[in-house]
């Protein structure tokens, strides 16, 4: 959630971007997977708040810049998975296992690995694509 969207199409502050985000959040399907970058504590906040979106056979997958974070330790002490960012690799987590994936200047959208946002951005795609 960042300011980059402030002045488009009605949206005046950085809650009105976090309250766009968390409509997506909330229209997860039963049995549906939620992916939500880590790094990003206002909706993380969100989602403690409303642990509902977690009923139905939800699953969350986190992805994150900082696999060190408490989250997403927490997350993978508890069996979940995350991609996370390391050095100059992707990597796939589930509880205690680790895989790596892809070395992050490979993927042509990051500019090799220069754009740290299309970093986050390569990080969900590669979450939603394991979690079809």
């Amino acid at each position: 959630v960042s300011l980059d969207h402030v002045g488009q199409d009605g949206i005046e502050c950085l809650d009105d971007i976090l309250w766009i985000k968390s409509l997506i959040i909330e229209r997860v399907k039963p049995k549906g997977t939620i992916i939500l970058n880590g790094d990003c504590q206002p909706l993380v906040e969100h989602i403690k708040k409303k642990p509902h979106l977690l009923d139905e056979g939800r699953k969350l997958i986190y992805f994150s810049k900082n696999k060190d974070s408490q989250l997403i330790q927490n997350h993978l002490e508890q069996g979940g998975v995350c991609f996370y960012s390391e050095g100059e690799m992707i990597y796939l987590a589930k509880g205690e296992e680790v895989a790596p994936l892809v070395n992050i200047k490979e993927i042509p959208l990051t500019l090799k690995g220069t754009a740290n946002f299309q970093i986050e951005n390569a990080l969900a795609a590669i979450a939603a694509c394991y979690a079809q």
